[in-house]
């Protein structure tokens, strides 16, 4: 069907400003009385599967059908903008049990849900579902409902709700405001405040940067964090209080190395270089080589009440012996 010949309908879908767009289009696939996957290629011009948030062309037609101002659908979708930081989205559905059952007869996903970065509601600290606590499939946007599995049909309104630390969550709504897609609703987006030299980065090199920190934060508690978006909200407290984790560090590794300082120094440095955001090269290695400096000075102090072992999951590169020749 081509654009000319579409038409609103009668009975159109509800938009909520905080509503996923993939959500919207079940609703509509349902009241036409045809699978989702029907829906989208009839009405919106999509292939079965594909993101209906990501195509200008299936968000006009939407707006189309449904009856609503194609303005307001563009500031539900996830369309890149100057504005806005690349956040990394998931392709499935993520759901709140809770949140859904307090919806009443017309649940919706909420947008932020789809953000890899927050594993939990903004708003109420819900841990999402990614997999149907019942047959374990990942959920799909395919289902007649928002609220049911595609594969075994079960409710997820039905599954008893969980919820994440406050403290987090808080770090959490702070890298929400920072990405610019307006995901806390009446709050307004705000750049997330760091210190130097974070404090210059663009929106993108901020989660960059605090994916790193991340990293460096399960180099010191050594619960081997990974440096990824999902991570980001655990290195925002290591940005803030910066440079204090890198001199942690420093001092840490200088102790497991003992008087090996150019290892120490090499192990350090290849870290930064292939971890931490280019931008952040010179500030970052200046910074690491006096943390360096002032803990080859004190390593021979007793071991920490803190970190009794003074041990990083870092393989210590090894400074190059040189070789004699023989006469």
């Amino acid at each position: 069907m081509t654009d000319e010949f579409l038409q609103p309908w009668r009975r159109p879908a509800p938009l909520h400003p905080d509503e996923h767009l993939n959500s919207m289009v079940v609703r509509m696939a349902r009241y036409g009385g045809m699978s989702v996957s029907d829906f989208r290629v009839k009405y919106l011009a999509r292939k079965p599967g594909l993101d209906v948030a990501y195509d200008p062309r299936a968000i006009r037609r939407l707006s189309v059908i449904a009856g609503h101002d194609l303005d307001a659908l563009l500031a539900n979708s996830l369309l890149p903008r100057p504005d806005r930081a690349t956040a990394e989205q998931t392709p499935w559905k993520r759901v709140a049990p809770g949140m859904l059952a307090s919806d009443g007869a017309e649940p919706y996903a909420r947008r932020a849900w789809s953000f890899r970065a927050f594993p939990c509601d903004l708003d109420t600290s819900e841990v999402l579902l990614k997999h149907c606590p019942r047959c374990r499939s990942v959920l799909r946007w395919d289902a007649v409902r928002i609220e049911i599995c595609a594969t075994c049909g079960f409710d997820l309104r039905n599954h008893p709700p969980s919820y994440w630390p406050s403290h987090e969550v808080a770090d959490m709504r702070t890298i929400a405001r920072g990405m610019g897609y307006g995901l806390l609703g009446a709050v307004p987006d705000a750049p997330i405040e760091l210190p130097a030299p974070f404090d210059v980065l663009t929106p993108d090199e901020k989660l960059e940067a605090l994916a790193w920190c991340a990293q460096l934060r399960g180099l010191i508690d050594r619960s081997g964090t990974e440096g990824s978006q999902k991570t980001a909200y655990l290195g925002l407290p290591i940005a803030r209080s910066w440079p204090d984790p890198l001199h942690q560090i420093a001092d840490l590794l200088t102790r497991q190395v003992k008087a090996d300082f150019y290892g120490a120094f090499g192990t350090l440095l290849h870290h930064i270089r292939h971890k931490r955001p280019c931008s952040l090269n010179d500030a970052v290695v200046l910074e690491a080589s006096k943390a360096l400096d002032i803990a080859r000075k004190t390593n021979s102090r007793p071991a920490s009440a803190t970190f009794p072992r003074q041990y990083l999951s870092l393989q210590v590169r090894r400074a190059p012996q040189p070789q004699l020749r023989k006469a």
